[in-house]
Formats: structure tokens, sequence, C-alpha cells
């Protein structure tokens, strides 16, 4: 992909992330000592930092939505995964430095379709 003045961008498969629950929080690892596993919502323009609030935020008509803390600053987002299983996420990456990050659900903004991989089962 061409960036312009700066050089060209490259995307690079950096892992996946499984969903379970349909749902995927994007946060910072210093905010998760604040996630509340079933918290009540406070309010309805900001969810919770909470599975409950998750919840809420994919039921909105865009099915994502910021998720705060307790004090009702912005800590993470939301969003609504089309079903269970591992999604690819890819840096773009220009210069040497990541400027973007993607996680793919259906389809590629390069026109790639990539299936959700199954997570496998543990074997005893």
């Amino acid at each position: 992909m061409p960036s312009g003045k700066k050089g060209m961008v490259t995307r690079v498969l950096i892992g996946h992330v499984p969903v379970f629950s349909r749902k995927l929080i994007v946060a910072d690892p210093a905010t998760l000592a604040d996630f509340r596993s079933d918290k009540k919502q406070r309010s309805k323009r900001k969810r919770d930092f909470s599975y409950s609030g998750a919840c809420a935020a994919v039921e909105l008509k865009l099915k994502a939505a910021e998720l705060a803390d307790m004090s009702g600053e912005p800590v993470a987002v939301a969003a609504a995964a089309p079903k269970n299983g591992d999604y690819p996420v890819y840096a773009l990456v220009r210069d040497g430095k990541i400027v973007r990050l993607v996680i793919v659900f259906n389809e590629d903004p390069c026109g790639e379709r990539p299936k959700a991989r199954r997570r496998r089962e543990a074997q005893d």
C-alpha cells in the first residue's frame, strides 16, 4: 500500500485474537485491574468497563462502543464479532513503526476474506 510522502505501508500478521462470547474488548493492560466481571450499567451514554458493559455496547446499532471506568473516563472499546473463533490481527507498519492495528472479522480492506479459526478442544 502506498502511503504518500513517508514511504510504503506493509501489513504484517501479528497473531490471532480468540473470541468466545462474540464480544471483544480492546484495552491497555494497565486498566485491567478496573475491569468488573458483572457490574450493572450506570448510564446510557457511557458503558461501564465490565462484562455487562461490553454486552450493552454490542447491542447498540453500531455493535460497538467505548467503555468507561468508575470516574467516567474512557478506558476501552467493545465490539461484536460475527461468531466465536480466532480472528487475524494485522499491524500496518510504516518506517518500522506500527501506524494501525486491524482485527479482521469479515472482509479485509485488502480484499481477502479470512475465516475465523476454530479453537482446538483440549484433549485428555
